[in-house]
């Protein structure tokens, strides 16, 4: 997994004080013992360093050592003798858990060096903050609290401040990580990277959050003077990877580096270069992401590293509304420049259209959903679909795959909505002949901002979405609505559940599956019941392996429906019967034969929406075994929902 914006969080970390005292009652000979062990321990070599001659390698330690030993003596003069605990970190003896320690850190994440798509492109991430940790019998009890802002196209802020809990010795976050950008990722439970053994050995392997690094020497890092006096564990963990997420689909190669304090195990200090190539949008782009973080003052360190910078917010630093008011401004640069009435009305014209294209807005302001940057990206191909939480699709979640393969050979836009750490909150599928679209959402921001990127008044959803709390920012056009809801009701949807799936006869003498013959004389009933031919939905669902029956009464096709499997889940839909045959049973012989299907394609359960108004088509399906199992809306952003207006589904 490639590193997102907030992912630079990680790079806080702590320590714990190395100090050596030692305390009682000594003799001469006992402090001469002493100094002879330190002596040996010193000039012995050490498993797997650095060679004397390397930074960091034990000729390095040699004289911290002697002075310890030193102090040792002094301690023995005074009439104090050491304690077993303070033998025992004299000696160098690793501890097998870390003491509790406090730091603050900073980070600084910058995207630039882009080519195509990113050409001129740059954004940066700052982030600081402190954190405490408290340890205790098999436990790390960690405090995290730190601040970021993020400057690109747009500005946000935020700050976060949690409480978890790391297991020892497993270094296992127990629940969430302190990072709020793993929230959502899947492949828990991850590594902490706050802290490492001190007992590695060049070449041994340690997790860190999601990946695997080894230890390759003990140098601090180069180019580092504030490091350079300090005697570290170096990791790296190298590769390629994938990102697929709110700077497009691209090709990763990284590097990255940790350092830890080897005295304690816990952190100081991170280097991470990343480079992406691949697309935007479908155009090639290529760019490179650089970040570092450390340490600026410890509890486990005998001097502050770095000073520790403050953190501005957007209004803070003056933020002037990004690349949009930029583009304003171009435009007024341009209209002085050229005062003629022919350019002027030119300009004037192409200013009407472009300000119809944003749906009326001059500006586009940045907005955040749970304190991250939410930006609306459009897919070009079905595996470019990010990982979508169940919870945005209670009931369909399944076939969503389904759905954006069908609709992209269908010709329609699908676009996500994701988070500035990755995290998909929204997916949208449109449907420009029914003039529909369908928003898996649960926040109301991510719905607007996707139902606004596809251009749709109406839309299919699992939620009934609250008032929107950026509603002005997001121009949304229902002046007036149902409070406490953000859009207005215009159908309600039962969503029915056949559970365990059975295979149920029919009548196989007026139901039979539908072949290409049967297209023509489809999309014309379809014409005829629902306004919309449906000649691409009906070619692509067809191609992507739905199955589909038709209904035949002396030789006339007077009813169709389609059925759909996603792994062990069945989906029914798209029943149709012409106004002429209904009241004949045809309906209950297709959702038969369909839900047949769905079974002998392996389905143990099986799904049916349908809309509350009708009445006949609910009554069949119950009355075949069907429960209810939740609703669905089409939801409309309109003030008043237009009567005549029957949604097809």
């Amino acid at each position: 997994m490639v590193k997102s914006p907030i992912v630079s969080l990680r790079t806080a970390s702590s320590r714990r004080s190395s100090g050596v005292s030692a305390r009682g009652v000594g003799s001469a000979l006992a402090a001469s013992l002493v100094l002879a062990f330190v002596l040996v321990a010193a000039t012995r070599p050490a498993l797997a360093e650095p060679p004397p001659s390397e930074p960091g390698g034990a000729a390095q330690a040699v004289p911290a050592e002697l002075d310890r030993a030193l102090s040792e003596i002094d301690a023995l003069a005074s009439g104090e003798a050491p304690s077993a605990a303070d033998a025992e970190a004299t000696a160098g003896a690793p501890r097998a858990e870390p003491e509790g320690a406090t730091f603050s850190y900073w980070t600084t994440r910058t995207v630039s060096e882009g080519t195509g798509a990113y050409e001129g492109y740059s954004d940066t991430l700052r982030s600081a903050g402190t954190y405490t940790i408290a340890s205790r019998a098999g436990a790390l009890s960690v405090h995290a609290n730190y601040q970021w802002i993020y400057r690109g196209d747009s500005c946000d802020d935020g700050s976060i401040d949690r409480d978890v809990e790391v297991a020892l010795p497993s270094r296992r976050y127990v629940g969430q990580t302190d990072l709020d950008d793993y929230d959502a990722t899947p492949g828990g439970p991850f590594a902490t990277w706050l802290w490492v053994p001190t007992t590695l050995a060049i070449g041994d392997t340690v997790p860190i959050l999601e990946r695997t690094f080894r230890v390759v020497d003990f140098v601090p890092p180069q180019g580092r003077a504030e490091l350079a006096g300090l005697s570290l564990i170096h990791l790296r963990s190298e590769g390629r990877g994938r990102r697929d997420d709110a700077y497009g689909n691209f090709d990763t190669t990284f590097v990255d580096d940790y350092w830890f304090d080897r005295a304690s195990g816990y952190f100081v200090a991170t280097a991470y270069r990343e480079e992406d190539v691949g697309s935007l949008n479908g155009a090639p782009a290529r760019f490179v992401l650089v970040e570092e973080a450390r340490v600026s003052t410890a509890s486990y360190l005998a001097s502050a590293v770095s000073a520790q910078p403050s953190i501005e917010t957007c209004a803070s630093g003056g933020w002037d509304g990004g690349a949009d008011a930029s583009v304003v401004g171009l435009l007024a640069s341009i209209v002085a420049a050229f005062t003629s009435p022919v350019v002027l009305g030119i300009l004037l014209l192409g200013f009407v259209f472009w300000l119809r294209a944003r749906g009326g807005r001059l500006f586009r302001p940045a907005i955040s959903i749970d304190g991250m940057r939410a930006r609306v990206r459009a897919l070009a191909r079905p595996q470019d679909l990010p990982f979508v939480p169940p919870e945005l699709s209670p009931h369909l979640a399944p076939f969503l795959a389904h759905f954006v393969e069908v609709a992209l050979a269908a010709g329609e836009r699908v676009v996500v909505c994701e988070l500035s750490n990755g995290r998909c909150v929204g997916v949208g599928i449109g449907d420009r002949e029914g003039r529909v679209a369908s928003i898996f959402a649960q926040d109301g921001d991510a719905c607007e901002l996707v139902r606004k990127e596809l251009g749709f008044t109406e839309f299919f959803t699992e939620h009934r979405h609250l008032t929107i709390p950026s509603v002005d920012r997001a121009a949304l056009e229902a002046a007036v609505t149902t409070a406490p809801h953000a859009y207005n009701e215009l159908e309600t949807y039962e969503i029915l559940e056949l559970s365990p799936a059975r295979i149920l006869p029919y009548d196989s003498s007026i139901v039979a599956p539908m072949t290409s013959e049967d297209l023509v004389a489809v999309e014309q009933l379809s014409k005829t019941v629902h306004g919309v031919a449906g000649h691409a939905w009906l070619s692509a669902a067809l191609a992507a392996g739905d199955v589909g029956y038709v209904a035949r009464l002396d030789g006339a096709i007077v009813g169709f429906g389609f059925s759909s499997v996603a792994g062990d889940v069945g989906r029914i839909y798209g029943n149709t019967v012409s106004p002429a045959h209904r009241g004949r049973g045809i309906g209950k012989e297709l959702a038969r034969a369909r839900v047949a299907a769905a079974v002998g394609l392996g389905a143990s359960r099986v799904l049916a929406e349908v809309a509350t108004w009708n009445v006949g088509s609910l009554e069949v399906l119950k009355g075949l075994g069907f429960e209810s199992r939740g609703k669905m809306w089409v939801e409309t952003a309109l003030a008043t929902p237009r009567a005549d207006r029957v949604v097809r589904r």
